[in-house]
């Protein structure tokens, strides 16, 4: 989970990434694949980035599911980064593990956080890549977006990790309008947009770059 490049806030406790003590300049997120550096990816998708022997950022392959109901209502679930946070609703998704296609990861994820089994995975529909700061790691991800339609139902949970359950907190069905209209914090920022935008213009043929959100 992330929640974008938002600024420090004390009440929803997210960050952009500070740079290193020694100057260091963090990589932009802009280019199309991770830059050349030592290491494999990790199981999570996370692959550490260094550059002559110092570390710069880690950078993770994820995918996120924008998981629609019969009504067009988009699956969003709930967390926080620590008790003293405010909670974000964010879509469903993760890492991509070693080995692992987008869409398998897709189809896991949605096993593990909502115990919906044999969703079949849609169009890929927006690509996404920026850095944040979460639990303070400074991370960059390169996230894919896919659709994925179901029927509506009550997530129950079945694989969560240690951390995912320190931090998961509920659920929503939410229709566009709503999403886009709320004061609650939405990882991206603007994805009742987007999701709207989506609904009425139909699926790209090829992924929409939304990397500008947050």
């Amino acid at each position: 989970m992330s929640a974008g490049n938002l600024q420090r806030q004390p009440e929803n406790c997210l960050s952009t990434p500070e740079p290193p003590a020694d100057g260091t300049t963090l990589p932009a997120p802009t280019h199309p694949r991770p830059p050349p550096g030592v290491g494999g990816w990790g199981q999570d998708g996370a692959r550490t980035v260094l550059e002559s022997g110092r570390l710069l950022v880690s950078v993770r392959r994820t995918v996120k599911v924008l998981l629609l109901d019969e009504e067009d209502r988009l699956l969003l679930l709930r967390g926080r980064e620590s008790a003293g946070c405010e909670a974000i609703w964010y879509p469903v998704g993760g890492g991509i593990e070693d080995g692992e296609d987008a869409v398998a990861a897709g189809r896991r994820e949605i096993l593990e956080e909502t115990g919906r089994r044999e969703v079949v995975i849609g169009p890929e529909v927006w690509h996404r890549r920026h850095l944040y700061s979460w639990r303070g790691k400074q991370t960059d991800t390169d996230e894919r977006w896919f659709v994925a339609r179901t029927q509506h139902f009550t997530p129950t949970p079945y694989a969560l990790t240690a951390e995912e359950q320190t931090y998961v907190t509920g659920s929503r069905w939410w229709r566009a309008e709503d999403l886009a209209a709320t004061t609650d914090p939405v990882f991206p920022p603007d994805l009742g947009m987007h999701l709207a935008s989506l609904l009425h213009n139909g699926f790209p043929a090829t992924p929409i770059n939304i990397s500008a959100l947050g």
